[in-house]
């Protein structure tokens, strides 16, 4: 089931929403796809492209993920490493004691394949049906609460587009007004860059 050319409203979760979506994962694999997603803020096809020469496990407990422009994302969109906090990092490891460390798709199904983005709505879907928030839940709400997240601890405009993949600072403006954080927008847009 394909959501090509519907749109849904920008509605981030709360921090203790998102928490309850993470426990609320059935197993190991979908744990750490939840809170890769939220804590990244990467794209369902970004997920799903990651390798496992993609993540790296830092000395500190944390890790860092590089991301390629994935299929389907807009030419120009940059590359970029993303860091990830130590709790989200134990969980990826977790999934790897399960999964092995063979070359391939870091997460992959049962049969050693690439989940596909329609794998990764389902897993949030349902672990939002069992977290009982009362909402539809999917995963581009987990990158509209990253950027929530973000915007809440003060980053930068510039900052957050790296972090989000925009290859414009339109589109995370366009993204900021969408998820409710107005008066960044309207502060920045005097400004010339």
């Amino acid at each position: 089931m394909s959501n090509k050319g519907k749109s849904f409203e920008a509605h981030p979760l709360e921090a203790e929403q998102a928490c309850r979506l993470v426990e609320a994962g059935r197993g190991v694999r979908s744990k750490a796809i939840i809170a890769l997603l939220w804590r990244a803020g990467l794209r369902a096809n970004e997920l799903c492209q990651l390798q496992m020469e993609s993540i790296r496990f830092q000395p500190d407990g944390t890790a860092q993920i590089k991301i390629n422009r994935p299929k389907g994302v807009k030419r120009g969109a940059p590359k970029r490493v993303v860091a990830i906090d130590k709790r989200t990092a134990d969980m990826l490891r977790t999934w790897l004691d399960r999964r092995g460390d063979e070359p391939g798709p870091f997460f992959r199904t049962h049969n050693g394949k690439r989940l596909c983005t329609s794998q990764i709505r389902r897993t949030v879907s349902m672990a939002g049906e069992r977290a009982q928030l009362g909402r539809r839940v999917h995963p581009h709400a987990l990158r509209h609460t990253f950027a929530a997240g973000l915007y809440r601890e003060g980053v930068g405009m510039r900052h957050l587009q790296v972090a989000m993949g925009h290859a414009s600072l339109s589109t995370t403006e366009k993204y900021l007004r969408d998820i409710g954080c107005d008066e960044v927008v309207e502060i920045l847009a005097g400004r010339k860059w």
